[in-house]
């Protein structure tokens, strides 16, 4: 289960092999949860999830609009969770908090600092894997990477840092997102795989950053941001 800050949450289940993923709340307007359902942006498998591209990856989607000033945003925290049914009733066998933070370094810098936060918070401990894009938005064209156009912008990254851990993972992770291309707006996505050792599903949660724009030479965070696709 993934729960996010407005109390809304996704449950992963384990039962007889079978996965699935549910809604715990419904509403006139969908939540975060809600939403990351229907886009992708939460998923359960039972293997790891890997792509290579030039056009951005679909599926990734805004948790939260805490925008904290002009360089600074953090996603909702959530709570990734493992659920071991048997005969209808669920117990929790695992949990892992995870967010993600956003950080622009002002000045002429074209590189931006994604702090990565998982948190062993009960059960079984956790292996935590990721990969990272870095996305142009492109009007009433596709979405294309940073890379793509620009040679100056770092690419696609993957790393699988924690392997059966109980304990908290905070790494940031800095990387360019281009010196050319500076009348677009870009944003960066992050894919967190969550999975327990001995069980079979992997929870993916999908993370789009907020949407960074040049002002007066300066890379700052936009006023508004789009959402994820």
């Amino acid at each position: 289960m993934v729960e996010f800050g407005d109390g809304s949450s996704l449950i992963t289940r384990l039962d007889t092999g079978n996965v699935t993923i549910t809604p715990a709340r419904s509403g006139s307007s969908p939540s975060d949860a809600q939403q990351a359902a229907q886009d992708g942006s939460v998923t359960t498998t039972n293997g790891p999830e890997r792509e290579l591209r030039t056009v951005t990856p679909r599926g990734y989607s805004l948790h939260g609009n805490n925008k904290a000033d002009s360089f600074h945003y953090k996603s909702d925290s959530g709570m990734a969770k493992l659920d071991r049914c048997d005969n209808g009733r669920c117990t929790v066998k695992a949990s892992v908090k995870v967010q993600l933070k956003q950080t622009l370094h002002g000045g002429s810098s074209h590189r931006w600092t994604l702090g990565l936060l998982t948190d062993h918070w009960s059960g079984d401990p956790y292996s935590f894997s990721y990969d990272y894009y870095c996305g142009v938005s492109v009007p009433n064209e596709t979405d294309w990477t940073c890379d793509t156009n620009d040679a100056t912008a770092n690419g696609h990254h993957s790393d699988d840092p924690v392997r059966g851990s109980t304990g908290t993972y905070a790494h940031d992770l800095n990387r360019d997102f281009g010196a050319h291309e500076a009348d677009r707006t870009k944003f960066p996505m992050v894919a967190y795989h969550i999975s327990w050792p001995g069980y079979p599903p992997v929870v993916h949660v999908k993370y789009r950053g907020w949407d960074i724009r040049r002002y007066s030479g300066v890379w700052k965070l936009a006023p508004a941001t789009g959402t994820g696709n």
